[in-house]
């Protein structure tokens, strides 16, 4: 939960509070106010800020800023006069986001968010050292120059801007993301008065978001790299993955038939299905590892070799909820291995003993009929030379 602390009135906090309170899933405001009608009236009704949706906040009312110990946000809705008074009051907060500062007034030339805790990136020490300065003291001058253009724009126009993404090099020469808000300021008669700004570090998501975008593409690169093929099944949603390779395998062009464990099952061989399928049910259920061979129906109608391994991820509870794998096509490699049996019952049919050596004279084949003519068992002259 978001815990906002606003000093004085709350009219202008509270429109602070509900661009905060629009961001997070929830959120506490605490309103340091004098005891009077006004407070009684928070009390009763909440805040209510004109022209924004209503927002739901757990709201407290305090005349006694020692019951405040800590806060993401300090808001000072104080005059400019009363700035360094109020921070004196509230100075023994811990805020662990930021402080702003909105001061009655023309607000065209004054930094009144002071980016403080995850704003130190800033170089700020304290909110004093920011509240009432110029945005040119702490931003670079052509971010500064198109801020306020941007700001005497909302002035101008009445008309707010929402989610802008900007950077800046940290003290430490790291960028940093924030997430701008910047909304027209009114006094009760209407009347623009100046622009309240509110800006978010985003830096984590942002950086995340990079990192997913390296590593997605770090395995297209290796994906490309193989001439094997990937498959990722979210077991519990059914949704699956195929990289273009196993659409290639069966014949298909990417996305014309559905990437899915239904498409693999009703494409196998009659002879594969079950001991595929014991394969699959022994690695789910009892973590045997999983690599399997057999033939799926490519888009021709011909039934090919493939040889599948993978491995499952699974819960708390031991349920598998995933499965990454590759498959590869093993057609020639069967057809040599079944042409190689071949020959060793025609060779093992003949009754002359038969030996055959390759190029660099090692025994790769010998005939039963050489065993029993020279004493020796098949296994002791595979891979020997042929003469000592």
């Amino acid at each position: 939960m978001k815990k906002i602390v606003i000093v004085g009135p709350g009219g202008l906090g509270g429109l602070v509070a509900a661009l905060l309170a629009r961001s997070a899933e929830s959120c506490e405001v605490t309103v340091i106010t004098r005891p009077g009608a006004h407070a009684e009236a928070m009390r009763r009704n909440g805040l209510r800020v004109e022209g924004l949706d209503p927002f739901t906040v757990q709201l407290n009312v305090v005349d006694d800023p020692n019951q405040v110990e800590d806060c993401d946000v300090l808001i000072l809705a104080v005059k400019s006069q009363d700035t360094a008074a109020a921070l004196q009051q509230v100075g023994h907060i811990q805020v662990n986001d930021f402080v702003a500062s909105l001061q009655n007034g023309t607000m065209k030339d004054d930094l009144l968010t002071a980016a403080f805790g995850r704003g130190k990136t800033i170089g700020v020490v304290a909110p004093e050292e920011v509240i009432g300065k110029m945005a040119a003291g702490f931003f670079p001058k052509e971010q500064a120059e198109r801020d306020d253009a941007e700001e005497q724009g909302v002035i101008k126009s009445g008309r707010s801007i929402e989610d802008r993404e900007w950077s800046i090099r940290d003290g430490a020469g790291k960028k940093r993301w924030f997430l701008t808000a910047k909304v027209p300021l009114t006094n009760p008669n209407g009347k623009i008065m100046g622009v309240l700004v509110v800006d978010r570090d985003i830096t984590g998501p942002k950086q995340a978001a990079e990192s997913l975008r390296e590593s997605e593409e770090r395995f297209e690169l290796a994906v490309r790299g193989t001439s094997d093929a990937i498959w990722d099944w979210n077991i519990i949603t059914g949704q699956d993955y195929w990289s273009s390779r196993l659409y290639e395998l069966l014949g298909y062009e990417v996305g014309t038939i559905e990437a899915s464990f239904a498409t693999i099952k009703s494409r196998l061989h009659a002879d594969d299905t079950d001991s595929a399928l014991e394969a699959l049910r022994a690695h789910l259920k009892d973590r045997a590892p999983y690599d399997v061979e057999y033939r799926l129906r490519t888009k021709s109608g011909e039934y090919r070799w493939f040889r599948s391994r993978g491995q499952a991820v699974w819960d708390e509870t031991n349920t598998a909820r995933r499965m990454v794998g590759f498959i590869q096509e093993i057609t020639e490699r069967r057809q040599l291995q079944a042409a190689l049996r071949e020959t060793q019952q025609l060779l093992n049919s003949t009754p002359d003993p038969i030996i055959i050596v390759n190029d660099k004279g090692n025994i790769t084949v010998v005939n039963t009929q050489s065993e029993k003519t020279f004493g020796f068992n098949r296994s002791e002259l595979l891979g020997q030379p042929e003469t000592p």
